[in-house]
């Protein structure tokens, strides 16, 4: 299929990847174990949430307390 991103300007991929460490710092400041975001290229990055029950009222809750920690930007979607 190639390569499949966004392309975002450098601010944007600053401002991308300050939230994404903003979000994972929420969660654990949230109860949830988890380490920093891996980068994998422009608007693209992985949550190592192996082991964690995510489907577990105290996840839903940190995921809910910090939706707001990453950025809207065009293109830019989180999952799949």
């Amino acid at each position: 299929l190639g390569d499949a991103g966004q392309e975002l300007s450098s601010g944007e991929g600053e401002e991308f990847r300050d939230g994404a460490l903003a979000l994972a710092q929420c969660l654990r400041e949230e109860g949830i174990e988890m380490g920093d975001p891996e980068f994998l290229g422009p608007g693209k990055f992985h949550l190592d949430i192996e082991g964690i029950d995510t489907e577990s009222p105290a996840f839903e809750a940190a995921q809910e307390a910090c939706a707001g920690k990453l950025p809207e930007l065009s293109g830019v979607t989180v999952g799949g």
